[in-house]
């Protein structure tokens, strides 16, 4: 699509800007070329929040969902990982058979936290800061 516009703006060019070489000068068409690689890398899908995920196994629940391709954005400091909605039996699966004890924690948590899906807060609840992925 970029290179679409390019040749569209070359090819309607003014007579003056015809005599330059080239036509369109580099730093637009880089940032016609940025703007359409800027739009291209967002993209919108169903995914789970997994929240409180315990330090000592954060790491390894991160790395796993990053081994199966499940993993879309994971936070340290807040020990919060995003995971693909196709993933997230798979994790949880994982966790259950390996940490048994602190994944039923995580389940509980996750189900009580998670449960507003309309995107308005519920009664009682604060609203929080929101981070750019």
């Amino acid at each position: 699509k970029a290179q679409d516009i390019l040749s569209y703006l070359e090819r309607n060019a003014h007579p003056q800007m015809k005599k330059n070489k080239p036509i369109i000068p580099e730093t637009v068409a880089e940032e016609i070329c940025l703007w359409e690689g800027e739009k291209n890398r967002v993209s919108f899908g169903e995914g789970v929040l997994i929240d409180k995920i315990p330090g000592a196994i954060y790491t390894i629940v991160e790395k796993y969902c990053k081994d199966i391709g499940g993993l879309l954005w994971s936070s340290v400091s807040k020990k919060m990982i995003m995971v693909k909605s196709s993933s997230a039996e798979e994790m949880f699966k994982f966790l259950m058979k390996r940490y048994p004890k602190e994944s039923s924690t995580l389940l509980n948590n996750n189900n009580s936290n998670n449960t507003n899906k309309g995107g308005e807060e519920e009664e009682g609840e604060e609203e929080e800061e929101e981070e750019e992925f």
